[in-house]
């Protein structure tokens, strides 16, 4: 099993991410927010199953459409969360 590492920046995006929605919806920014520490905790198990665009991989998050993207070092054994952004896609 891996053991998942959240970067500054990507812990900046979801202070973010929580803030810009907090302003209009103070419950949804908590959902928001534990949903990332939801999906986050699927990479310790399952590190490789989502897709791999060169040294990074990516996953997006279904319910509330953002993409996050990690880096998985064996050796190590960790995984590093690098960022959290909202999927383009979704508009």
């Amino acid at each position: 099993m891996h053991k998942v590492v959240i970067s500054n920046r990507a812990n900046e995006d979801i202070m973010e991410i929580h803030k810009y929605i907090f302003y209009n919806n103070e419950s949804v920014a908590d959902k928001v927010v534990a949903q990332f520490y939801e999906t986050i905790s699927y990479f310790e198990i399952f590190p490789h199953m989502w897709k791999e665009r060169w040294e990074f991989r990516e996953f997006v998050e279904q319910k509330y459409k953002f993409r996050i993207i990690y880096k998985v070092e064996e050796i190590k054994k960790i995984i590093i969360i690098i960022s959290i952004f909202k999927n383009k896609n979704t508009f």
